[in-house]
């Protein structure tokens, strides 16, 4: 997580910014094409940081899909809703017998 926030925060304008906010919301999605939700989480949890959430002229040039997937992620790791989301989904998949990767920290 501390990775990601760097990456973002080294970015010296906030059209690069963007880019990189748009790069990891995109590489949330492909982890939950794999079923890879341990690292979604930390995804979610870096660009929910204070530090992250500030960069308001970085946020602005992000597209509205980017904007609506990232709620999508926040909602399947939502802890206050007891992952009820990502619970559903697993249950999905569980019945279609998909692999997962196992729970281990990528980021």
């Amino acid at each position: 997580m501390g990775w990601m926030t760097k990456e973002i925060l080294c970015q010296t304008t906030p059209k690069g910014q963007s880019k990189v906010l748009t790069l990891f919301i995109e590489m949330g999605n492909v982890f939950v094409e794999h079923h890879n939700f341990n690292t979604v989480y930390c995804i979610v949890a870096c660009l929910a940081a204070p530090a992250i959430t500030k960069i308001k002229s970085a946020w602005s040039l992000i597209s509205k899909k980017s904007k609506e997937d990232l709620v999508y992620l926040t909602t399947l790791m939502d802890s206050e809703n007891r992952y009820v989301d990502m619970k559903r989904l697993l249950l999905i998949l569980i019945t279609k017998k998909t692999p997962s990767y196992p729970p281990l920290p990528l980021l």
